[in-house]
């Protein structure tokens, strides 16, 4: 588990930030969806991102079960509501959706797809324990419009 925090740490931190997009632009709401390895949808809710001028991220996350998803299905304490911490970097961000737990976390792993309107955030989520990873699977996270 620590080698798998200071391999995301230190492999974002080393990446510096996107000149393209400042990470004030990216602050907001994100419609967040989640699916096994293969593409079976398991999770819906929001993440609420803010993203600082030294490349951290930090937020909450609100998320529940799909319709009709097989809840026994090992998805991590990525169910119920938290805070999260990340680190944005050229390439992309890395969140914990976890960051006061230190043996069962749920990590997001992503790049900014800027090309789409709204744009949007895909990548893979790891649930990693002591053990390691124990569970894994792809996310979307898009851009909510902000309200009128």
């Amino acid at each position: 588990m620590k080698r798998l925090l200071l391999g995301l740490s230190l492999a974002v931190a080393g990446l510096g930030c996107s000149d393209a997009t400042g990470p004030a632009e990216l602050n907001g709401v994100y419609e967040y969806r989640a699916t096994d390895s293969s593409g079976t949808a398991l999770l819906i809710g929001q993440l609420d991102l803010t993203f600082h001028d030294d490349s951290t991220m930090t937020g909450s996350w609100m998320i529940g079960w799909a319709p009709d998803a097989d809840q026994n299905t090992q998805v991590g304490p990525q169910v119920g509501e938290g805070t999260l911490m990340g680190l944005l970097a050229a390439d992309g961000v890395v969140l914990d959706l976890n960051p006061n737990v230190a043996d069962d976390n749920v990590f997001l792993s992503g790049a900014f797809d800027l090309q789409t309107l709204p744009p949007g955030l895909v990548g893979d989520w790891t649930h990693s324990t002591l053990l390691g990873p124990v569970a894994a699977g792809h996310f979307t996270a898009t851009a909510m419009p902000l309200p009128d």
